[in-house]
Order: C-alpha cells, then sequence, then structure tokens
C-alpha cells in the first residue's frame, strides 16, 4: 500500500511541478482546467483589473514598483495579453 501512495504522490507532484511554469499556466489549456486548479488571490484580483481594463476600452501602460521575482507582473502580462491588450506597455521596477 505505501508503494502505491508513494507512486501517486510522485504523480502528484510532478503535475503540479507542470503547471508552475507560466508558459503552461496561462495557456489555453490551463484556463479549460480552471475548475479543477485555482488562480491564487493576486492572479484572481490581476484577472478582474484586466477584464475591467478591456471591457472599458481604457489606454495605458502597466507599470509595477517592488517586483521582486515577478510573478505579479507576469501574471498582468499574460492576463492582458489574452484580452488582446496589444498596445499596453510593461514596466517593472524594483531596488536591490
Amino acid at each position: 500500500m505505501s508503494k502505491i501512495k508513494n507512486s501517486y504522490n510522485n504523480i502528484l507532484h510532478s503535475i503540479y511541478s507542470l503547471f508552475y511554469f507560466s508558459s503552461v499556466r496561462y495557456s489555453n489549456f490551463f484556463l479549460m482546467l480552471q475548475n479543477f486548479f485555482k488562480y491564487s488571490d493576486r492572479e484572481e484580483i490581476m484577472k478582474t483589473a484586466m477584464d475591467f481594463v478591456a471591457h472599458s476600452d481604457l489606454t495605458g501602460d502597466y507599470l509595477e514598483f517592488g517586483v521582486f521575482k515577478g510573478s505579479t507582473f507576469i501574471a498582468a502580462y499574460n492576463f492582458a495579453q489574452k484580452r488582446k491588450l496589444e498596445l499596453m506597455r510593461f514596466y517593472a521596477f524594483d531596488s536591490f
């Protein structure tokens, strides 16, 4: 029984690791699986913000200060691209 549980955990870990990459996480395939895998709270906020921008026909650029690892910045860029906000330019600022 222990071998089966270890195999099961290894398979789940491999699947989870695959979805960690932004190229997969923001793909159409991932969007289809949205009911099974949820976005983080920050990603949900960013998604809502980009929906608002797209539906309001707002124009402008995206600036993020205090980027650190860039996960929120990557989410903003990917959600904007999915909503066809091609004119939006993205700028990331951080100090170290």
